[in-house]
């Protein structure tokens, strides 16, 4: 166990990029210190079949699986980043998770998904929680595999994070993720990615800051 957060910084993430590093590094981390301390009332709460509740948004080839921090793997666990990750590339033109979650989402990963369900586990409404926590962990993610593509030729996968980037920072918004400030700075980015028109540009703008409650006149060049 202890091999696993002792060399996740060195090793889990060689293939990822340092900013991508820096945040799943943090992210386990976390989940390492919640898992150790976490008391049992939590983790019975966590594996109670009451609990287990489905969402029709999710990937019913996601089944539930036992987790066992203690015998993790590394390189296991390292594939199931990754592999969450990719996932997470390919989750576009999807919906915001609006229904309470039974079954782990393939852009999570097993590490991840245990993390997620014991914090929530802690909260007054758990189910709403858990939504509300993975969603933001797809966003995160989508958000660090667009600036990786930035400088590519992937311009069609690029774009395609960016218009789900855009659909769900409103939510993000509404849901304290982000505040007001980052959000609108976040939008300025992807438009200026999406769009190389500039008055086309400032309209779009103008669209999506009203999405989160912001209005601003136009004025043409």
């Amino acid at each position: 166990m202890g091999n696993i957060i002792n060399t996740a910084r060195a090793h889990f993430f060689k293939n990822l990029t340092f900013s991508k590093i820096v945040f799943i590094s943090i992210f386990v981390s976390f989940g390492a210190w919640w898992l150790l301390s976490t008391n049992m009332d939590i983790k019975t709460e966590i594996n109670n079949p009451k609990n287990n509740l489905i969402s029709t948004e999710i990937d019913d080839d996601t089944l539930e699986e036992s987790f066992d921090f203690n015998n993790m793997d590394e390189e296991t666990a390292n594939q199931q980043q990754l592999a969450a990750f990719e996932a997470a590339a390919l989750a576009t033109g999807v919906d915001e998770i609006s229904n309470k979650i039974l079954k782990r989402p393939n852009f999570i990963s097993p590490l991840e998904w245990e993390i997620l369900k014991g914090i929530s586990a802690t909260k007054t409404n758990s189910d709403m929680e858990l939504v509300k926590l993975v969603n933001h962990l797809r966003f995160a993610k989508q958000e660090e595999i667009w600036e990786e593509l930035l400088e590519s030729s992937e311009t069609k996968k690029r774009h395609a994070l960016a218009n789900q980037l855009l659909s769900t920072i409103p939510a993000r918004v509404s849901n304290n993720n982000i505040g007001i400030i980052t959000a609108q700075r976040l939008q300025a980015s992807l438009l200026n990615d999406l769009i190389s028109d500039p008055e086309q540009r400032k309209i779009r703008q103008a669209e999506e800051a009203e999405r989160i409650g912001v209005t601003f006149s136009i004025e043409k060049s």
